[in-house]
């Protein structure tokens, strides 16, 4: 059973079948992470991304990003693309999904959440 709120505090509520307890759940809003559960907790997004870039920008060389492809010259994501002010992913929808739930581990990003 599933269940939307639709009103200020917007909820979802879900039931969860026993096999997916023991594992990660992600809720995504397009291509967005807005929350995710995490064992017995729940990190909801509070700060959206400010499209800075530099996730995309210090990728490892070691990795399943050097393995397939995914790194330029410079070290940068190859699908990485400045649109005005801020950076993107020319991949849109086909964005991977470890991209899509990857931490924010720079200063300048300015994704948060709350738990």
């Amino acid at each position: 059973m599933a269940r939307i709120e639709r009103r200020p505090g917007h909820k979802i509520l879900i039931e969860l079948p026993d096999w997916a307890l023991e594992r990660h759940i992600y809720i995504l809003a397009g291509t967005e992470l807005l929350a995710k559960i995490q064992g017995d907790k729940i990190f909801i997004k509070k700060d959206r991304c400010n499209r800075c870039g530099i996730c995309c920008m210090t990728l490892s060389h070691d990795g399943q990003y050097a393995k397939y492809g995914f790194i330029d010259d410079r070290g940068w994501c190859k699908f990485l693309r400045q649109n005005g002010e801020g950076y993107e992913c020319e991949l849109g929808l086909l964005k991977p999904f470890n991209c899509i739930i990857s931490e924010a581990v720079h200063k300048k990003c300015k994704i948060t959440y709350e738990e």
